[in-house]
């Protein structure tokens, strides 16, 4: 497929996905199974391209300049065009690394990105090759202009969430715009991580030990994962290098019973179970079904025995009763606004509002009530969020700790020591902290430990 075909179907899923309510990684994957004749190299082309410019969304749209287009599809392929000419000057998207020589016509060598938009401007939006170089022009002269003024068009983040993201917003903001690593989690039951590692390297798959999380490995590269045997075996599972601090934060013992309150497909529970040796119970509870049934496989992967789950309905949670006031601990992956995944599903940024993020953080502060009568005395309360808002964070926990004073806060800074794990920022005596991309390199996860003293 040459390159303006590419430009084309790109910027066709980038309307479809900026129309639809739906997760963007959704609809791309639908997309690319009703259009089965797009091969391997153009879906990374497309997909990498199409997240870049939804992560870029304000600037690329602004820069495109394209207010009253005269064709279908015009203002998104010069969005698109604009994410490919403005992503490699700043550093966040390079789409010369997706090209394939399959995309031009002929043998020759590969043309610029700049080359390569002209002809697209051309054949799609029936521009002069003069007056598809007058628009590039304009394009990065737009982008100047909004570099020296540093708004919030050009940091890709609305005013209203840099200023609740204060004093790091304008870093955190920039920090969201290249795609993310993928982080994978070894099974320390099934492998070491040197083993993983080692077993990596052979089938031709770069990666690198975590800095932060002991069991983790970073993929620097987006790799199909399901045909690797320490995938299907469940000795590495896929998950956020910040996702895996919340079980070190848990720290459970072996004989532990836990309850994870929210569970999802499970990959804290299956985490947890892996630290305490498969010797203690899990239950993982969660209102939706499928993501259960995705636990229950996935345990049954890693070769775990000691998780189980518990459907929750609206008209039954008579099944946890008896757990009332007997677990150890007792974690809480509140829904949340999933603002620190914004990396890896962009339309978070532009779909949010105050409004949600107040609604939200108030569902939060029922849930985790909620769920704390469940903890013994003397047990551990864990609450986290993939959120950078404090509104979903610390106020919530801070404003729990003021109304339920038989819980006490616990410093994190010694649970994380005894797994050797050190995280920038947190202080001695803190007793949450919230990881971000800019600081720490992850996906945006907010973790705090409580304890029930009476």
């Amino acid at each position: 497929m040459l390159f303006p075909s590419l430009i084309g179907h790109s910027a066709e899923l980038f309307r479809i996905i900026c129309k639809s309510p739906q997760p963007a990684d959704s609809i791309a994957g639908e997309y690319f199974r009703s259009h089965k004749y797009i091969g391997s190299k153009e879906r990374k082309f497309i997909s990498e391209t199409v997240f870049a410019a939804l992560r870029m969304k304000s600037l690329a749209e602004y820069c495109a300049h394209c207010a009253e287009p005269k064709l279908t599809l015009e203002f998104e392929i010069k969005t698109i065009l604009t994410t490919c000419l403005l992503g490699e000057r700043m550093g966040v998207y390079s789409p010369q690394k997706f090209l394939h020589p399959s995309f031009v016509q002929g043998d020759i060598p590969m043309p610029t990105i700049t080359d390569l938009c002209i002809e697209t401007l051309q054949v799609k939006c029936e521009l002069t090759p003069i007056e598809a170089l007058q628009w590039i022009q304009e394009t990065e002269s737009l982008w100047l202009v909004l570099k020296n003024e540093n708004s919030w068009i050009f940091n890709c983040l609305p005013d209203w969430i840099s200023d609740a993201l204060e004093p790091y917003s304008e870093n955190i903001a920039r920090a969201l715009l290249p795609s993310a690593d993928v982080g994978l989690r070894v099974n320390s039951r099934a492998i070491s991580r040197e083993q993983a590692l080692h077993e990596l390297a052979r089938i031709g798959i770069a990666a690198t030990p975590s800095l932060l999380a002991p069991d983790g490995i970073v993929l620097h590269n987006r790799v199909q994962l399901s045909q690797v045997d320490l995938y299907k075996s469940g000795a590495i599972e896929v998950q956020d290098i910040g996702s895996q601090l919340i079980a070190y934060a848990v720290a459970p013992e072996e004989h532990w019973t836990l309850l994870d309150a929210c569970a999802g497909a499970g990959g804290k529970s299956l985490h947890l179970a892996a630290l305490q040796n498969d010797l203690g119970e899990i239950i993982g509870t969660d209102v939706e079904y499928k993501r259960l049934k995705e636990l229950d496989f996935r345990a049954h992967r890693a070769g775990l025995h000691s998780v189980r789950t518990v459907l929750l309905t609206l008209k039954n949670s008579k099944p946890l009763e008896k757990l009332i006031g007997k677990c150890d601990a007792v974690l809480v992956d509140a829904p949340c606004s999933g603002m620190g995944t914004a990396r890896r599903m962009p339309m978070v940024k532009w779909r949010l509002t105050p409004q949600l993020v107040e609604k939200l953080a108030r569902k939060q502060r029922e849930i985790l009530t909620e769920k704390s009568k469940f903890v013994r005395k003397g047990g551990v309360l864990i609450y986290a969020t993939c959120s950078l808002f404090p509104q979903e964070n610390q106020q919530v926990t801070d404003d729990f700790l003021t109304t339920n004073p038989q819980f006490e806060a616990e410093p994190l800074a010694p649970v994380f020591e005894k797994f050797g794990i050190s995280v920038l920022g947190l202080g001695a005596n803190d007793y949450y902290c919230t990881l971000n991309p800019y600081h720490h390199g992850t996906d945006g996860f907010f973790m705090a430990r409580m304890r029930r003293v009476e």
